[in-house]
């Protein structure tokens, strides 16, 4: 392994945890939404079989059925931003990880004496896609290790 792709496999490893977090944060999003449903279906079913129908009931059957519209929307509005995102970043992560082992193998392009330009390019240009999503490039903090090639 080399020093020159120490920089494309950071940055590998870092739209891997990107994902990796905004997956958590989609589900994270979804649990939220699940307790919001069950608490205006709570109120709801409480409203209804209520026996008197004063003004506690009707508050109580209004925001019953604004916290269910307030979780649909908001499942609505924010899961699918999230899975293109975590989509974009997942793809740039497996992507740059190729690139890097293509460069390893020095593989076209990566055959000649410009191919750690080559790559400082491909690296530059897989992130300007992701951008393109709406997702930022993720802070690389070094956690990734990678692993060995190892002959056939």
């Amino acid at each position: 392994m080399t020093t020159d792709d120490d920089f494309a496999w950071a940055r590998a490893m870092a739209w891997s945890d990107s994902a990796y977090r905004r997956q958590r944060a989609l589900r994270r999003t979804g649990f939220a939404v699940v307790a919001l449903g069950f608490i205006g279906a709570s109120l709801g079913i409480a409203a209804s079989q209520a026996e008197s129908r004063g003004l506690e009931i009707t508050v109580a059957a209004l925001a019953a059925a604004l916290l269910l519209a307030a979780a649909g929307l908001d499942l609505a509005n924010k899961a699918e931003h999230k899975e293109a995102a975590i989509a974009a970043a997942r793809r740039a992560a497996e992507f740059l990880r190729a690139e890097v082992y293509l460069f390893q193998m020095r593989s076209p392009p990566y055959h000649d004496e410009r191919r750690a330009e080559r790559l400082q390019q491909k690296v530059e240009d897989v992130e300007w896609d992701a951008r393109m999503f709406a997702v930022s490039p993720p802070v690389s903090e070094g956690r990734g290790q990678r692993p060995e090639l190892t002959s056939i």
